[in-house]
């Protein structure tokens, strides 16, 4: 689906078409996932045209992360290892492309307002650096636990925003956030 049937599809949709909008959504997964679960099925079949396969498995590295996650786990060793390493790679390049779009986005100030709602009323406004920051966090110290992460995002929020500047900048030029961005740099 491209840019232009994807506006089509939507402009024929009603405002309030969920059921219009789910149907979208799984024939674009569909259509994302055809050649990553192609590639993954002929890798799967062995053989000359399986080898090939598997080079297209590397080379597609995110996009083929949930076709290997849901591929049965092969017989052969090597292809036990192999599918391991290839699901890990994958993983990596989807967190590269999230890690680097979000440490971009620590340098954004854009103000985002607080929440909404009467008890969010009071929250302290968000801004789009704030947010970027709480994610990365979260990228690096995910197993902090949901309670910890609440916590520690309600206490970094209600600082003063020039402490929240302050601990952002101090983010930016650490070695634990540095290594972050530059382990995430696959690219090279």
């Amino acid at each position: 689906m491209n840019t232009d049937d994807l506006r089509r599809e939507l402009a024929r949709l009603a405002s309030d078409d969920d059921e219009g909008l789910e149907r979208i959504v799984r024939a674009a997964t569909e259509e994302g996932r055809s050649a990553a679960d192609a590639a993954v099925a002929v890798w799967l079949e062995g053989g000359e045209l399986g080898t090939r396969a598997r080079s297209i498995v590397v080379s597609l590295e995110d996009l083929a992360l949930a076709s290997l996650a849901r591929s049965r786990i092969p017989p052969e060793s090597s292809d036990r290892a192999f599918r391991m390493q290839a699901i890990a790679r994958a993983a990596r390049a989807a967190q590269t492309r999230a890690v680097n779009a979000l440490f971009a986005s620590l340098d954004d100030r854009t103000d985002l307002g607080s929440p909404g709602g009467v008890a969010e009323s009071r929250a302290p406004a968000r801004r789009v650096c704030d947010e970027a920051y709480l994610l990365l966090r979260g990228l690096l110290f995910a197993d902090g636990g949901l309670a910890g992460s609440v916590a520690s995002t309600e206490a970094f929020l209600a600082t003063p925003e020039r402490e929240r500047d302050a601990l952002i900048r101090e983010a930016k030029s650490s070695r634990v956030f540095r290594r972050l961005v530059d382990d995430a740099d696959i690219d090279r």
